[in-house]
């Protein structure tokens, strides 16, 4: 098989496959390694650390609950014992929470005895601290309380304790050995790694030897003349003259020489287009120019336009408060007239009242003139008696004497006070004309005042319409005052992008400038 006839594409396939090989097969043993190394610490983070931590929990709430007996043995007050009773249920809570969280990372039948062995030894515990707080509440136990306490109390609570220690033990030593087989692993992936890629680099040294010699070839001629050619078109010179040899069509010379001919044409072609370019950016940059001028004299225009409307907007609606205040007023006057009006009525009702009163009593007074004239005729005819009776009717002429005397006066009064009723009728009649002419009037305001209501009402409805098409006219204006200001935005920023067209025109004439056709 002669490698030297294969195509670079193929050469450099083949290599790259074998390198990729090479590459695949180390990173295969790597990831291999990796993983035996992930289980190790998987397993050590994942159950024996949360196992061990566990069995170190339930340690700490151990220890806690032997601390709390003591203070219960020497406690004299009820109250406090049942406080540490207490403390001892809730710690005991926490104790089974622990246990509870440490059984999931029980994984074979070794640790599994372990655990039994810390929960028989709980037991037996908890018993011994039952029967302790019991003698510790007696009135006459405390030394039979502290001698349990030292003797058998002690020796259940280390013997759960050495459970405890058994079982954390055991998870320390499965913790150890997962962190050796991890190293053990890794030892041997960084051995295979460091063999693997040695081989690796070896191949990469052949294979670059190898496609060296090839790649001249393709080159058409020196490395160094085929960097300096490139070299030159780099600086813009397209003018030299590129040999190739004779039959060459395929080397990177020949390519070369291609080029030069076709960035020629090109160059050409956009120094010219870039020139037209620049020229036509700038005039559009000096239109943008005078156009952002006139829209910003516009924005400024309808800016003060919106101030305008706006002040406009707020005579208007402070007319329109106004408008509203006095409609109120006008309203509050139309009841104030109305009541008026009914105090009037009323009045007027009076005063009739009191004019029926005083005919009525005219009346009377007519009745008892009648009276008083009918016991004078009697007084009268009393005494003519009383003169036919001579002596014996003396006494009765005086009393008849007295008593016409009386209808006399009750007569005169009776008229004076029918003369008085009289005046006071006439009075009351024009009272009443005067209170009825008052009510009209007053009837007359009511209504006038009703009109002005109804006038201000619609002058308030129309100065709110008022107010709230100025307000949408405002709106509307500062919209547009808006919508200019963004045209001048997008003018400003039309003119500036034209102004960076016409500058990257001018660096790209610039750039153009900097080659030579010849």
């Amino acid at each position: 098989m002669n490698i030297g006839a294969w195509r670079l594409s193929t050469q450099l396939t083949m290599s790259f496959v074998l390198l990729v090989a090479l590459c695949a097969l180390v990173g295969g043993m790597g990831l291999l390694q990796l993983n035996r190394v992930h289980e190790n610490t998987t397993e050590i983070a994942e159950d024996w650390l949360p196992s061990i931590q566990s069995m170190a929990a339930i340690r700490v709430k151990a220890n806690q609950i032997r601390r709390m007996e003591p203070d219960h043995l020497l406690s004299d007050d009820h109250q406090e014992r049942a406080q540490i009773e207490g403390a001892i249920a809730n710690a005991r809570k926490e104790l089974a929470a622990a246990e509870q969280a440490y059984q999931p990372f029980i994984t074979n039948d070794e640790e599994r005895r372990l655990y039994a062995e810390v929960v028989a030894a709980r037991d037996t515990y908890f018993k011994a601290q039952e029967k302790l707080l019991h003698l510790s509440r007696g009135e006459n136990s405390d030394a039979e309380a502290r001698a349990f306490f030292r003797a058998e109390s002690r020796s259940s609570f280390n013997a759960w304790v050495r459970a405890i220690e058994r079982s954390a033990d055991y998870n320390a030593a499965g913790s150890e050995q997962s962190r050796k087989d991890a190293e053990a692993d890794y030892a041997a992936g960084h051995g295979w790694s460091v063999s693997l890629t040695l081989v690796s680099v070896l191949v990469a040294v052949g294979l670059a030897l190898l496609l060296l010699g090839h790649v001249r070839r393709l080159l058409g001629g020196d490395p160094a003349e085929a960097a300096r050619l490139v070299r030159q078109v780099a600086e813009g010179d397209l003018s030299g003259d590129i040999r190739v040899r004779p039959g060459d069509q395929r080397s990177l010379i020949a390519a070369l020489h291609a080029m030069q001919l076709s960035l020629r044409q090109v160059v050409g072609g956009v120094r010219q287009g870039s020139e037209s370019v620049a020229s036509a950016s700038a005039q559009i940059a000096m239109g943008n120019s005078d156009l952002s001028q006139r829209t910003e004299e516009q924005a400024s225009a309808l800016e003060q336009t919106a101030a305008t409307m706006t002040e406009l907007g707020e005579t208007v609606q402070q007319t329109s408060e106004n408008a509203q205040q006095a409609d109120r007023l006008a309203r509050s006057a139309s009841e104030v007239a109305q009541r008026g009006g009914a105090v009037v009525a009323r009045f007027v009702d009076t005063m009739r009242g009191i004019d029926e009163s005083s005919r009525r009593i005219a009346d009377i007074i007519g009745t008892i003139d009648g009276i008083a004239f009918q016991t004078n005729i009697l007084a009268l005819n009393a005494a003519v008696e009383a003169a036919r009776a001579g002596e014996h009717g003396k006494g009765f002429a005086v009393v008849a004497s007295e008593v016409r005397a009386l209808a006399g006066r009750s007569a005169e009064a009776a008229k004076e006070i029918k003369t008085l009723i009289g005046t006071s009728v006439e009075r009351v009649e024009q009272g009443s004309g005067l209170v009825a002419e008052a009510g009209a009037t007053m009837e007359e305001i009511v209504s006038a005042i009703g009109r002005v209501t109804d006038v201000v009402g619609e002058i308030s409805s129309a100065t709110r319409e008022q107010s709230q098409g100025v307000h949408q006219v405002g709106e509307a204006v500062s919209q547009m005052d808006q919508v200019t200001q963004q045209n001048a935005a997008l003018v400003e920023e039309s003119a500036a992008a034209a102004e960076s067209l016409r500058q990257q025109a001018d660096a790209l004439v610039q750039s153009v400038a900097r080659f030579r056709l010849g």
